[in-house]
C-alpha cells in the first residue's frame, strides 16, 4: 500500500500557547517538534499527530488540513504526477514533503520521515 496513514491533522488556532495548554493539559497530548517561529506546535495521542497552526487573520487555511505518510515519497510524488494531479516540488524540513491538490483545490500534504 503506498499510503499507509493520516499522519497529521492540522488544526487552525488563533493562540498557540492557549491552544498548546488545552490540548496537552486537558486532553492529555503529548507536545512534540515545534518549529522555530512558533507558528507550528505537534502533539501526539498515541500513534496519532495533531498540528495546531497559528491562524493569525481568521481568513481561509493556505495549509493543508491533513498529511497523508509514505514510506517513498518519491514514488508517492511520481504515483500522483501521472494520475493528473497537481504536485509540488519535493520539500525538506524536518521531514521530506510535498503538497497536492485534490479536484476541488483541497491542499494534502504528503510525508515521509
Amino acid at each position: 500500500m503506498l499510503f499507509e496513514k493520516v499522519d497529521t491533522v492540522f488544526i487552525p488556532v488563533q493562540r498557540l500557547e492557549k491552544a498548546l495548554h488545552f490540548y496537552v493539559e486537558v486532553l492529555g497530548g503529548i507536545p512534540g517538534w515545534k518549529d522555530d517561529n512558533g507558528m507550528y506546535q505537534a502533539i501526539s495521542f498515541g500513534d496519532t499527530s495533531i498540528t495546531l497552526c497559528v491562524n493569525q487573520h481568521k481568513q481561509q487555511m493556505s495549509n493543508s488540513l491533513f498529511s497523508l505518510y509514505t514510506p517513498s515519497i518519491e514514488e508517492a510524488h511520481v504515483y500522483l504526477s501521472s494520475h493528473g494531479t497537481d504536485v509540488g516540488a519535493i520539500m525538506e524540513e524536518g521531514a521530506k514533503y510535498f503538497i497536492a491538490t485534490d479536484p476541488d483545490g483541497n491542499r494534502i500534504e504528503v510525508c515521509s520521515y
